[in-house]
């Protein structure tokens, strides 16, 4: 029983590092370097970038006011706190005023075909969200690692989009919690397999139905104390 709690104990604490910063610099001096030199500059801030694709091409207003229902949706699920897209996005505009920022696709029956049409006279802005075919469409998702289920919240939101073909979703977050989770899995299947393996080797050593269930009875109830503990 003391094994089997001390386990327990161990495992409850055990914490998972997937940053592998560390792994990339032979000696100290390589990242104290690296390290001075990253910190001249802006330190820009960990996101999620979602990926859509959807074979016709996302080029009409329709699909986009269908993209800011869910993208609204998408920014209430716990932890989310900015959400960029290209209806999030402002571009600056001269006017006779001075300049002017407005945004670069507004929804408005009016102004969508022309602001969608000058969207490629800013082609280091376009290229980071819309494709040069269209078929692919990037927004990015700042989130504050409250939410240890948002790999899995955010898949589920999705899922649930029924005009588009396909999405993938990049970010360290994501991954994070994905390692996590398979992990999770992967331990509770060895945990299993040893369960069965020692019982298998009670039975051969032990050769006795009666004695194996209660070598199991009270395995099991080590474990519940553990559990409890």
């Amino acid at each position: 029983c003391a094994i089997i709690c001390c386990g327990f104990w161990t495992y409850s604490h055990i914490s998972h590092d997937f940053n592998t910063s560390p792994f990339a610099y032979s000696n100290k001096q390589e990242e104290a370097k690296y390290n001075h030199f990253q910190n001249q500059f802006h330190q820009f801030e960990a996101e999620s970038t979602i990926i859509l694709k959807r074979n016709e091409g996302f080029n009409s207003i329709s699909i986009f006011r269908k993209l800011q229902t869910f993208q609204d949706a998408l920014h209430n699920l716990k932890g989310v706190e900015r959400l960029t897209s290209l209806q999030t996005l402002q571009l600056p505009e001269k006017t006779v005023f001075g300049v002017v920022y407005n945004n670069a696709l507004p929804l408005d029956d009016s102004l969508f075909s022309t602001k969608f049409s000058r969207l490629k006279e800013y082609p280091d802005v376009r290229e980071k969200f819309l494709s040069i075919n269209d078929q692919f469409l990037c927004f990015y998702v700042k989130d504050d690692s409250s939410n240890v289920h948002f790999a899995q919240d955010l898949d589920s939101a999705l899922t649930t989009i029924n005009f588009i073909d396909d999405y993938y979703v990049l970010g360290a977050t994501v991954q994070s919690n994905q390692a996590e989770q398979s992990m999770a899995k992967e331990a509770l299947w060895i945990g299993i397999a040893a369960v069965l393996l020692l019982l298998f080797f009670f039975y051969i050593f032990i050769p006795s139905l009666q004695r194996l269930a209660l070598i199991l009875l009270i395995t099991g109830l080590n474990v519940s104390l553990s559990f409890i503990v």
